[in-house]
């Protein structure tokens, strides 16, 4: 547990010291948009060139890894929008609300924590069982690729849901906290799912 809390708490506080400089106004509100445009359209892409790269097309593009985590998101974000929608929150803040629950929170339905509870706990439960049982009936996934895929889903809510929820005039508000329990949670979830696991770390 020590070599992987190594990994994920520098991870984790890096994200408390960007909420900590928005709170205290050490990065102004007018910066934000700018460094996620650069996150999502640069930074992101590059990394995930970088880690996709030496992967052959067949083992990235595996059919059956797809179609199962497909298969989940759709399930995660019906059961979400089934689980959130009612008075108080409307179609489009439901949907947006069933996005970060699809994605790596007063009353029961209406706290954004069931919705990062969902995210962090349901969705990759759920896409273990069913990465499983596709391996059992033949399609050829390795522990690998199913402990892998696991965690993609067990990581916290997407960041930019709360950038497209803003633009469309969904509850952007409503999804920011959603987000932020879900990172908050995910430094525990997380980290035990990757011991359960028995992750190694590299270098």
């Amino acid at each position: 547990m020590q070599a992987i809390l190594a990994v994920t708490a520098p991870f984790f506080a890096l994200v408390l010291c960007g909420w900590l400089a928005a709170w205290r106004g050490v990065l102004p509100d007018s910066a934000i948009p700018g460094l996620n445009a650069f996150v999502l359209y640069f930074a992101l892409p590059c990394m995930l060139f970088r880690f996709g790269m030496d992967t052959p097309v067949l083992e990235l593009l595996n059919p059956a890894l797809l179609g199962v985590y497909l298969l989940c998101a759709l399930l995660m974000v019906f059961a979400a929008i089934a689980f959130t929608l009612g008075k108080r929150v409307h179609l489009k803040d439901a949907a947006f609300g069933a996005l970060v629950a699809a994605f790596p929170n007063t009353g029961f339905m209406g706290v954004p924590l069931l919705v990062a509870l969902m995210k962090l706990v349901l969705h990759p439960l759920l896409v273990f069982v069913l990465l499983t049982a596709a391996s059992a009936l033949g399609a050829g996934l390795s522990g690998l690729q199913i402990m892998v895929v696991t965690l993609t889903a067990a990581l916290p809510s997407a960041s930019n849901v709360a950038m497209l929820a803003e633009r469309y005039g969904a509850d952007n508000g409503r999804i920011t906290r959603i987000i932020m329990s879900s990172t908050v949670l995910a430094f525990v979830s997380f980290s035990l799912l990757a011991w359960v696991f028995g992750v190694r770390p590299q270098g």
